[in-house]
């Protein structure tokens, strides 16, 4: 007789896990996946299959389980394997793209693009502010 004495992943096929960054800015996405591991995506390990306490990395952390069908989530883990072992870029494909993937078929990061959008504001109001500077005159 086998007995199994290790508790039972909480993580579920279709899942939205997230935790704390590590950095303390942000939060970090990862995708459930049948048998109750995680897809991750890291900077040191590229797209990758963890557990739900590799996921966690210490920190605490939360699921979120979309109301969806069977074969729904079947889709979403899916599209959260179709790409392990591609690796992991900020700005083009970090854990945020690659949750949204899975979830929605469509890789977007609202932190990037909000980042994004936040530097090109700065970089307009500081063009501007250059322009509107007062020029010495030329002698002639």
């Amino acid at each position: 007789m086998y007995v199994n004495l290790a508790p039972q992943s909480p993580v579920r096929q279709g899942d939205i896990l997230i935790r704390p960054k590590k950095s303390g800015g942000g939060y970090h996405y990862g995708t459930g996946l049948s048998n109750g591991l995680v897809k991750d995506n890291t900077p040191e390990r590229g797209k990758h299959v963890t557990t739900f306490e590799g996921f966690g990395d210490g920190l605490p952390g939360w699921i979120i389980r979309p109301d969806r069908t069977p074969v729904e989530n079947w889709v979403v883990e899916q599209r959260a394997l179709s790409n392990v072992g591609d690796p992991y870029h900020f700005g083009a494909d970090n854990c945020e793209h690659d949750m949204t993937f899975a979830q929605t078929g469509i890789p977007s990061s609202p932190t990037v693009n909000t980042i994004l959008g936040f530097g090109a504001l700065l970089g307009i109001g500081a063009l501007i502010a250059n322009q509107s500077k007062p020029r010495p005159r030329r002698r002639r």
